[in-house]
This record gives C-alpha cells, structure tokens and sequence, in this order.
C-alpha cells in the first residue's frame, strides 16, 4: 500500500504514533474480566460518557424461545463478538417490525450466552427461524461453532439440496410448518476448508462418525455465503444486513418441534466428550492441525 497515493506521508506517520503514544491522549481499557459482548459495552459506554453497564460473573442460559433468528460467533474471538454485535444492532430494527404483532425480540445472539452445554445448544438451533453463522478465524477449532455449523448440514441434508438462499420447508402436510434458513457470512480472514481439512482434520476432532460429520459440514458449506465487511463504511454494512433480511422468512414463531433422531445426534454426544476431555482446560478444539490461538490475559489498551 502506497500511502502517497493518499496523500498520507512519512512525516504524517511519524506525527500520528507520537500523538498515539503521547501520555496526555485519552486511553479506555477494555476490562478482561467481563464476559462475551459487555467488554465492548463498557468501552461505548466510556466513549460516549454514558452509564456504565451492570458486570455480571455468568452469561445467561439459551431462551425457551423457538422460532427465533439466532446469530452463532465464536465466543473465544473478539474480534467474531464485536462482529456480531454490529450485525445485531444492523438487523434488530428491521426484524423486530416483521415480527408478527410486534411482539418479543425476534434476535438472540449466541455468544451473549452459555453455551457450555452442546446438547441444550443443538436443540435451541434445530427449532430456531433462522440461524446465521459468521465464519471467522477460528470458527472451525470452536466447539460450539462446530455444532452451528452441524446443525445447519444437518437442516440441508434433512430437507434436500434445495438452493442456498431458498427457505428450507418441511412437507406442505405437516401440521407445524416451520420454515427455516441457515445463512452462513464470512468474516475478513476466514479461509473455507480445503482437502486438508476433511482428509486429516476432521477425522481427528472426530474419529468415531467422521462420515456422518463430514456429510454435514459439506452440506452446510455449499451454501452461498454473504459478507460481513466489517472494515467497510456503515453504508455497504447497511446493505449487507439488508440482503440478510431478505432472506429470513416471513414467518411466526413456530411451536417448539421434538427433537428428531437426526445424524448429527452422534456427532454432538462425541463432540461434547471430546471437549470435556481436552487435557488443557480449553474449550478450543485442538487435534490435529486445529490450533487454538494463543490467548493473551494482558489487558487491551484502546486509545481514543
């Protein structure tokens, strides 16, 4: 990149970094101890000199609730939370209108809760609307991720090879025609799984029912996936969300279904074992050519 192109120049860069690290410019710590979503919620609410919100020890259970437009993100990535969070404030406004008589709050965001439990996770998936996936870095070494993006094959494999932004039915006879949608978006940075990872990864986070596994994860993998520019102007984010209502259905909130005998019922109970077993205490999932990023326990400094 050639900031001369921009009218950007070296003495503009070195000015810049003296300013940056100057004692005297404001610095707003992001506080290493809040959970999920409330760390960013406590940097706005510095910045913008409102009251600080209420710090809680424990993320709250998933919601009773089915029918809803859930937004899965890797709660180890700060990056995939705030991520979320912005796709949540983009699609909040036009949802909560669709909603039939307006009533409840149509969005859950899935890494503003305890997700410790895969099971309890797999069933609030299997009976939501809608289930939005954003694909980040670490997306494919998160348990929890991994379930998302299962539950989202296994909704493919269950209902046909219909096109990728098509709501997914079931049969016109059934009594609870619950229509849903699993839209993956993609993140800067997020690289799709190659042959490698099906060949050798895969079969290493989960050797018992690797076929059944993979049968899923490509399922859900060739559905179209819609950006989430994150580093683009509020205008393209504007439009990005709006491409995504388009495609949630119009629909009440449907009865929750039994959970059906499903192929990914296996797969979950095995993945939730592995899991329990990580000798590390990590909740990341670390076989073979999976890295758990390294985590940093130093405070972040953002200056303002």
């Amino acid at each position: 990149c050639n900031l001369a192109q921009y009218s950007i120049h070296l003495e503009d860069v070195k000015w810049s970094f003296i300013k940056l690290l100057d004692s005297e410019t404001p610095r707003v710590r992001v506080r290493t101890d809040s959970l999920s979503s409330l760390k960013f919620n406590f940097v706005v609410a510095e910045v913008s000199k409102r009251p600080l919100p209420k710090q809680t020890l424990q993320l709250p259970p998933l919601p009773n609730d089915s029918g809803l437009v859930a937004i899965s993100a890797d709660q180890g990535d700060d990056e995939a939370i705030a991520s979320a969070s912005i796709l949540v404030s983009k699609l909040q406004e036009c949802l909560h209108q669709r909603m039939e008589g307006g009533q409840g709050e149509p969005l859950c965001s899935l890494c503003d809760m305890d997700l410790s439990d895969l099971y309890a996770l797999a069933d609030f998936i299997a009976n939501s609307q809608t289930i939005i996936v954003l694909l980040s870095v670490g997306t494919m070494a998160s348990p929890q991720q991994l379930v998302a993006i299962l539950e989202g094959g296994a909704i493919q494999v269950s209902w046909g090879s219909e096109c990728a932004m098509s709501p997914i039915k079931s049969k016109p006879s059934a009594p609870d025609d619950k229509v849903r949608m699993v839209i993956p978006m993609t993140l800067p940075g997020f690289i799709f799984p190659g042959v490698h990872f099906y060949s050798a990864v895969l079969p290493g986070m989960l050797p018992m029912h690797n076929e059944e596994a993979q049968t899923c994860v490509r399922a859900f993998f060739k559905l179209i996936a819609c950006p989430l520019s994150t580093h683009a102007s509020g205008q393209v984010l504007d439009l990005q969300a709006a491409d995504v209502v388009a495609r949630v259905p119009k629909a009440a909130r449907a009865k929750k279904l039994a959970r059906s005998s499903s192929a990914d019922g296996p797969i979950i109970k095995e993945l939730s074992m592995r899991t329990a077993m990580n000798a590390s205490g990590s909740s990341r999932l670390t076989e073979v050519g999976v890295a758990a990023e390294d985590s940093d326990d130093e405070d972040m400094v953002f200056s303002v």
